[in-house]
């Protein structure tokens, strides 16, 4: 049976006590539920205050401060997965880097050849490694060709008009017909 979210407010939570005692800690963290339920069921900041009677500044406050925590905390869990991705590279990296320099399988033995594919491997993992760590170089980007805009001989007569209008200079040209064919494309 689901149960309203006001309803589930409105029981029983005393005035928040001073900051300096132990139960005020215990009663702010349940009137900062509340609050969260009440607004994820989608309750105005006004119908929070009005059914936790709590004034508006308040209410708002209390969302601010647990807009903030979250973004913190999702701020921390990405920097979290970030460096748990980080240690699984550099893992696979020293996996691979004995076989990608030649490096000889046992001590004192023979130099192998180098394999291009932990050459490869390592290549792909390091480009990985500054893509998660932010340390890309950035790439310049061109793009060239041409764009085109084809003006009918209506829109030119009605730019025309509109500058005249507006009591602009009038500047002498050329329309220039076009085949109804071309504007089709």
């Amino acid at each position: 049976m689901a149960v309203d979210p006001a309803t589930e407010a409105k029981r029983a939570v005393p005035a928040l006590p001073r900051r300096g005692n132990p139960k005020g800690r215990v009663t702010r963290a349940m009137r900062r539920r509340q609050v969260v339920q009440l607004l994820l069921s989608g309750r105005t900041e006004e119908e929070i205050a009005d059914t936790l009677e709590m004034r508006r500044e308040g209410v708002s406050k209390l969302i601010n401060d647990v807009m903030d925590r979250w973004e913190q905390e999702e701020a921390n869990n990405v920097e979290h997965v970030r460096e748990l991705q980080l240690r699984r590279i550099d893992r696979l990296v020293r996996a691979l880097w004995p076989d990608a320099i030649g490096a000889p399988e046992y001590e004192g033995g023979p130099q192998r050849k180098p394999s291009p594919r932990a050459i490869g491997e390592v290549r792909k993992l390091e480009a990985l490694r500054a893509s998660i760590a932010g340390t890309e170089v950035a790439r310049k980007l061109e793009v060239s060709g041409s764009i085109e805009h084809l003006v009918t001989p209506e829109e030119v007569r009605r730019l025309d008009e509109a500058w005249q209008a507006s009591g602009g200079q009038v500047v002498e040209g050329e329309a220039v017909e076009l085949p109804p064919a071309a504007l089709e494309s």
